[in-house]
């Protein structure tokens, strides 16, 4: 969906869209990152079905909106800085392409994470866990 949206953001002129569509569009886009952002983690953390983790993301991005507003700022201005330098920052893209943004929103939402889901003692047991089945 994300591809779909960059796609017809780009296409946008040939088109002949009115302020709506903008208006839409970049709303869609917003809400894809925002969306992503919170995903991300989870397919690493925790064992849900798609629409489990995609509700989950809802709402820790309704629930914390100011940190989410802050991630979501971090992404749009590393990319917009990004096309704003389009030739230039192609010689920069291969050492920071989506991690260093990525980090800094994760950095950003680490908090409202850690509270819904108890990452350390999740990560703490799962590595007492292992080391017991390798005492064994």
């Amino acid at each position: 969906m994300f591809g779909m949206q960059i796609f017809t953001f780009w296409h946008m002129d040939s088109i002949g869209t009115s302020l709506v569509s903008w208006v839409a569009l970049i709303a869609g886009l917003i809400l894809s990152i925002g969306l992503q952002t919170y995903m991300i983690p989870q397919l690493a953390l925790l064992d849900l079905p798609l629409f489990g983790i995609l509700k989950n993301a809802v709402l820790l991005l309704l629930g914390y909106l100011p940190r989410s507003v802050g991630a979501i700022a971090v992404q749009v201005l590393y990319w917009g800085v990004l096309m704003l330098f389009f030739p230039v920052s192609l010689l920069l893209f291969p050492f920071t392409n989506f991690w260093l943004p990525m980090t800094l929103s994760l950095l950003i939402i680490y908090d409202p994470m850690e509270k819904s889901f108890n990452i350390e003692k999740t990560i703490k047991e799962m590595r007492e866990a292992q080391m017991q089945s390798d005492e064994e």
